[in-house]
């Protein structure tokens, strides 16, 4: 028996299984962690990330040691070229699918009611008896069920998400119709404010393993506080799938990384910049690790934020800064030398520095689930610049629970030119200036919103929290 923060449990082996994309890897590497202080953890991920994910100095040399790091040899070279390419997302899948199939069938179990095939499980020595999947990899995960081991599926997402799996229908569409005619599609079926990428139509052959793997699973796990979603939780409780799943609400998941070695230099610089600003003054952009804007977009973008006449800090990738404002390209390199510097724009940005110091105001984001909840958890509101998957869905989310805004009609394949004037707009309403280039507080506070439900994670994650209870209870399996 060993001590589990306030219980103990007896020690156990507990596999994790992500799928390769840092909006999952971060969850549940974190989940990881907290694991390791009561059982035995592998974490298991394509093998292509094992490197980056240590020159990401993801682990700490302690926690390195107490959560065993394997590579799943799925042969990906680890680049989505294009995430609105439904032939590249349907590779990836190809190769992670199939490689978790295998790792299922070969790991070594206790108690096994199937022997495993193959000779081994590429060095995973110690029998595995439990299993904990990113619901992206839930098909193969079923095997898990033969082999007599209970398994976890682990939601990166929103608990909605879980909805969308589970009203996923063979002969019905994902997408709404152009018109009012054709089948009852998931958007009509499920609420006026649910909606999703017309992408996962093209990959619903994909996804449906995932929504007959549920109702086998022993248990939920989701990245989410219970205060947060509980309409959603009550309903995902009633659904007829989850009548033998148990539901665990034990996040947010919020990353305890430390910056790594060859970023801190520009942590001091930004954390420095930032201390010289006046409180709720300077805006955060970001766009997250996979999609951007458009060139045009993100020249809009900039007209927005120098209209705006306040301070901001933009991640951007190199590649797309010839798509600036000549303005701001003209000013880049002098951004940090400069004592009156009223921008910068990063090609890495210590994004939980930058939302925890008092002197920022708002969060322009791309709205995946980690960031909308590292924004809401440091009391930011955000205005949504939605790309692709579930984002928009989050960004509505936001609106929802009064912390925000979203631009609607952006995306992978916009649906219009969003202009820099209400980009402006837009940050200056949900950041409580009534006008752009004023200091007027406008009558909604998206900010106290945003504020309450920073406290209430915080109180979540605490030791009388929600998250913090249930999390126990998850790890004594």
């Amino acid at each position: 028996m060993v001590s589990g923060s306030t219980v103990n449990v007896i020690r156990k082996h507990v596999l994790l299984i992500t799928f390769p994309a840092y909006g999952h890897i971060i969850p549940i590497l974190e989940l990881a962690k907290r694991m390791a202080r009561s059982h035995e953890v592998t974490f298991a991920v394509s093998e292509c990330k094992v490197e980056d994910i240590k020159k990401r100095e993801l682990f700490s040399v302690d926690q390195e040691n107490k959560v065993r790091l394997y590579g799943i040899k799925d042969g990906l070279d680890c680049h989505l070229d294009d995430p609105s390419d439904p032939v590249a997302i349907r590779k990836v899948f190809k190769h992670v699918l199939s490689s978790v199939q295998i790792l299922m069938d070969r790991m070594p179990t206790r108690n096994s009611a199937v022997a495993a095939t193959g000779t081994d499980a590429e060095k995973i020595d110690e029998p595995v008896d439990i299993v904990i999947a990113d619901g992206f990899v839930g098909g193969p995960v079923s095997t898990c069920r033969s082999r007599g081991i209970p398994f976890y599926l682990f939601n990166t997402a929103a608990a909605h998400l879980t909805q969308v799996f589970l009203s996923l229908d063979r002969d019905r569409d994902l997408i709404p119709p152009d018109e009012n005619t054709g089948p009852v599609c998931f958007q009509q079926r499920f609420g006026p404010n649910v909606v999703m990428d017309p992408l996962l139509e093209k990959l619903k052959d994909l996804l449906l393993p995932i929504t007959d793997t549920i109702h086998l699973a022993t248990g939920l796990i989701v990245n989410s506080f219970r205060e947060i979603e509980e309409k959603v939780m009550k309903e995902l409780s009633q659904h007829p799938s989850m009548a033998n799943v148990k539901l665990y609400c034990v996040g947010p998941f919020l990353s305890e990384e430390t910056t790594a070695s060859k970023n801190k230099t520009v942590e001091i610089q930004v954390d420095r910049w930032l201390s010289q600003k006046r409180e709720r003054e300077v805006v955060y952009v970001s766009h997250g690790s996979v999609a951007v804007p458009s060139p045009g977009e993100i020249n809009e973008i900039g007209l927005g934020l120098l209209e705006l006449k306040k301070p901001f800090i933009w991640s951007l990738r190199r590649q797309h800064h010839t798509h600036l404002p000549k303005e701001l390209q003209a000013r880049i390199s002098q951004q940090f030398s400069s004592p009156d510097s009223q921008f910068l724009i990063l090609t890495w940005a210590p994004q939980k520095l930058i939302l925890s110091h008092p002197a920022v105001a708002v969060f322009l984001s791309h709205c995946g689930w980690n960031s909308t909840l590292e924004g809401l958890s440091a009391g930011k509101p955000i205005v949504g610049w939605p790309m692709f998957a579930d984002q928009e869905m989050d960004a509505l989310f936001v609106e929802d629970i009064g912390a925000g805004l979203m631009i609607k009609g952006t995306g992978i394949v916009p649906k219009r030119t969003v202009a820099g004037s209400e980009v402006a707009t837009t940050i200056a309403k949900v950041a409580g200036w009534e006008e752009p280039g004023t200091s007027g507080m406008s009558k909604v506070s998206f900010t106290a919103e945003a504020e309450a439900w920073g406290k209430k994670i915080n109180y979540a994650l605490g030791q009388d929290g929600s998250s913090t209870k249930e999390f126990l209870e998850l790890v004594q399996f």
